[in-house]
């Protein structure tokens, strides 16, 4: 199964159309960061006589900033547990641990999963934002599933909680594609698919953990991780 958030789409082609110089990926730099490409975007409609200030602050530039993992050299730059990067994807290798889980959406038993982990280095993207919507693209074969988070940092240095996206799977009993709720904390909360700020924040971060059934040789093959805020 592939797996791409159509919102995150929506919002990152509507800023590459109207920024097509910008370029799509970040650079990571030896502090472990990554500085996001940016997009500005403005409106441009003749004024008309009925043209207010407030008409003309509405107008004002909207920055974006885009960051995308889909290579194995970009793979690599971030923090690999029980993952091996190989053919521009992230797979499961060698396990780092097991997470008991019973689908609260299903009927079916408490199962055991086994998990490997890839964590994006932080993304800076130059600018003050209020939310991250995050994408990827994976396949996830019989018996395996994924589970998206991100965590911000205000401007103040506050740090929040990794906020899970929802839990993805291919045919697997058990395990309902879902979003998990709100998580609030005192820095962030989700919106089905966005991590909404409390407060103006300046950094953000990638985790993907991946699983599958204890004893199974199968994983999920994520292609393209990123988010723009």
């Amino acid at each position: 199964m592939i797996v791409l958030r159509p919102s995150a789409v929506g919002v990152l082609a509507a800023i590459l159309a109207a920024a097509p110089a910008a370029p799509s990926a970040a650079t990571t730099t030896a502090t472990g960061t990554a500085t996001a490409a940016t997009a500005t975007t403005s409106a441009t409609a003749a004024p008309t006589t009925t043209d207010t200030a407030n008409d003309r602050a509405d107008a004002r530039p909207v920055r974006a900033g885009l960051v995308r993992w889909s290579t194995d050299r970009r793979f690599r730059g971030g923090e690999r547990n029980g993952v091996v990067v190989a053919g521009d994807a992230i797979r499961i290798g060698e396990p780092v641990g097991v997470r008991r889980w019973r689908d609260p959406y299903g009927s079916a038993p408490t199962r055991r999963y086994a998990y490997g982990r890839w964590v994006s280095p932080w993304v800076q993207p130059g600018f003050a934002f209020r939310e991250v919507v995050p994408s990827w693209s994976a396949r996830t074969p019989k018996g395996t599933w994924l589970q998206p988070e991100v965590r911000v940092r205000t401007t103040g240095d506050r740090t929040g909680s990794w906020d899970v996206l929802g839990h993805w799977q291919g045919r697997l009993r058990g395990i309902h594609d879902s979003s998990q709720g709100p998580q609030p904390d005192s820095v962030a909360s989700v919106a089905v698919d966005t991590v909404r700020t409390h407060t103006p924040a300046r950094a953000w971060q990638l985790r993907f953990t991946l699983f599958r059934a204890v004893g199974s040789g199968r994983s999920p093959r994520v292609a393209s991780v990123g988010a723009v805020a």
